[in-house]
């Protein structure tokens, strides 16, 4: 899987093909709670000290990590909505893609698939170091290396990958729970909405195997979220449509 920095690519996001994925009734995989019982920060906390300042006015809190947790302000609200984890017992990404410009409709989140994104460290936990990286099922790329809050990277990410988390401790989690030696899955994924009328999403990792694990889910917190393409862009493309109608008028 190629993929290009938007900057030179930028005119591909166009052809993502919006379809959602389809799958028979989902059934909650994780093996281990995204609320956990760590004694520091939780990922509610984490997520609360992240987004509590997006708009003015915070109120506060209410909801649940395994359905939906909402931020209430002033005026708005912010509902982290979790993505869930469909039971691939039986085939791997049963729930099909999930697609980052439409989804999540039935898919799970194994698997994604095509979208230029803006992605932002948004809280790191953790006394272990963190490589992010996306897989096409044959190689890597590297979206953060040694990821810290407040970085970001704009990419075009291509059809059908994994994501993983690497640490200094040598270990390697996947967004497949298939693919962790220690079966358990190590992210979970939230969509968010009010934050923006463009596709969001939040991916949230646990950094430790399931024998010493503390089921906090706030060791990498990360926001994906869509990039728009450029009016000059669209602009284009239009004129390069509008051009190829005419040479077909012209022969005809």
């Amino acid at each position: 899987m190629k993929v290009w920095n938007v900057r030179s690519k930028f005119a591909m996001g166009l052809l993502v093909a919006a379809i959602a994925g389809s799958a028979s009734a989902a059934s909650l995989k994780t093996a281990i709670s995204p609320v956990g019982s760590d004694p520091g920060l939780g990922l509610k906390e984490a997520l609360v000290n992240a987004y509590s300042s997006s708009f003015a006015g915070y109120i506060g809190v209410s909801g649940d990590l395994s359905t939906t947790l909402t931020l209430t302000f002033a005026s708005n609200q912010i509902d982290f909505v979790r993505v869930v984890d469909v039971d691939d017992t039986s085939a791997v990404g049963s729930g099909g893609p999930l697609l980052l410009k439409s989804g999540p409709g039935a898919a799970d989140d194994d698997y994604w698939k095509d979208g230029t994104v803006k992605a932002r460290v948004e809280a790191k936990i953790a006394g272990l170091g963190h490589d992010l990286l996306i897989n096409d099922g044959s190689s890597d790329t590297t979206i953060f290396a040694g990821a810290t809050p407040g970085q970001s990277t704009t990419q075009l990410l291509g059809p059908n990958f994994s994501w993983a988390l690497e640490t200094t401790a040598g270990k390697r989690f996947s967004s497949d729970p298939l693919l962790n030696k220690d079966g358990i899955d190590h992210m979970v994924t939230f969509e968010v909405i009010g934050l923006s009328s463009l596709k969001t999403w939040v991916i949230a990792w646990e950094d430790l195997p399931a024998y010493s694990s503390d089921t906090d889910y706030n060791d990498l917190v990360v926001q994906v979220s869509i990039v728009p393409l450029p009016a000059a862009v669209w602009a284009g493309l239009s004129l390069l449509s509008g051009l190829g109608v005419a040479r077909r008028m012209r022969r005809a």
